[in-house]
């Protein structure tokens, strides 16, 4: 048996700079050689999930004042320096002009390239989750301090900053894309599982809203690290599309996901394990993660973020090996 396409989907941003001979932090900011390079990792891979985008946290914080480094090499974007200093000062920050302001205007017209010319697959637009987005307006220990000391202070700003992505969220629908709401700033360890319910999810729930009144559908949604602990509030959410993090105790995390099946779920390999190269190594990680899968209903598997010099001809072997593998009958539908 051959399963579709859709049931493999590996998380290429910085990889498919490489696959153009290109830097991550020129392609970023280049809307020719981001269209080529998300093009070109298409027709290699042919995956189901296209993200227009390379340092997928940094679009929102940098047209808000944070500072981005222009690292040489194979070496993604990242913040320096953040606009504010303390939590109370993000309300005053103004929703972004998707039409002219930062790369939101590059995103977008990639985007809507990428959407007329990868038939089949479905575009993404990267959304800076509000926690996310926070710690890169005040920086990951500044907003600690505030979710411990000052909640009903943090709860106020991130649900000022999943309403500021309103318009963005507007934008990508109407370039016939969809968004794709990035927020590992909120998974444990790095926020406590017991805070999740009082201080994120009333955010994260609007900022949800908003991409259903915008996109009509449920939205798709990535968060890393150990999940299974904040699982339960995440489904009560609704989202359309969640991944079950190599670094969580997966086992536990299908077993509550396989209560709602509505919600599709990838299954993540660990990246180390292909970056390593051990074939046999691989194939075992991705036997693992088709058992799990397996007990899906709307299931895939694939990966984190591929690292830049990934090596092509073995995630392509990869590829094979999960869609031709006939030891496990998992569904294959798409978010």
């Amino acid at each position: 048996m051959t399963r579709r396409p859709d049931f493999f989907s590996p998380g290429i941003y910085e990889h498919a700079a490489a696959l153009i001979g290109e830097s991550p932090c020129k392609v970023s900011r280049d809307p020719t050689l981001l269209f080529k390079a998300h093009k070109t990792a298409w027709e290699t891979y042919n995956h189901p999930m296209v993200v227009a985008g390379i340092d997928v946290y940094n679009v929102e914080a940098e047209i808000l004042g944070a500072e981005i480094n222009m690292p040489q090499g194979d070496e993604v974007p990242s913040i320096v320096a953040h606009p504010f200093t303390t939590v109370a000062e993000i309300p005053q920050a103004r929703p972004p002009d998707p039409d002219k302001d930062g790369r939101m205007p590059i995103i977008l017209d990639v985007a809507a390239r990428l959407c007329r010319a990868c038939h089949g697959t479905t575009v993404y637009v990267p959304v800076c989750g509000p926690l996310a987005l926070a710690n890169g307006l005040v920086g990951f220990d500044e907003m600690l301090c505030s979710v411990i000391d000052s909640p009903d202070e943090a709860r106020d700003a991130l649900m000022h900053l999943a309403q500021l992505q309103a318009p963005y969220v507007r934008a990508i629908h109407a370039a016939g894309a969809l968004p794709l709401i990035f927020e590992s700033g909120a998974s444990p360890p790095l926020l406590p599982p017991s805070l999740f319910p009082e201080i994120e999810a009333p955010a994260l729930a609007a900022l949800f809203t908003l991409c259903r009144e915008a996109c009509g559908c449920a939205p798709a949604c990535i968060l890393g690290g150990d999940v299974a602990p904040i699982l339960g509030d995440l489904l009560a959410l609704k989202p359309g599309f969640l991944i079950c993090p190599s670094e969580t105790q997966q086992r536990s995390f299908v077993d509550m996901a396989a209560t709602q099946p509505e919600v599709a779920i990838r299954i993540n390999m660990p990246v180390a394990t292909l970056a390593q190269g051990n074939w046999s190594a691989i194939t075992a990680s991705a036997d693992a993660a088709m058992v799990l899968a397996g007990r899906l209903n709307n299931a895939s598997i694939g990966t984190g973020v591929l690292p830049y010099n990934t090596k092509p001809h073995q995630l392509l072997a990869l590829r094979d090996y999960v869609l031709n593998s006939t030891h496990w009958n998992a569904p294959s539908k798409s978010p």
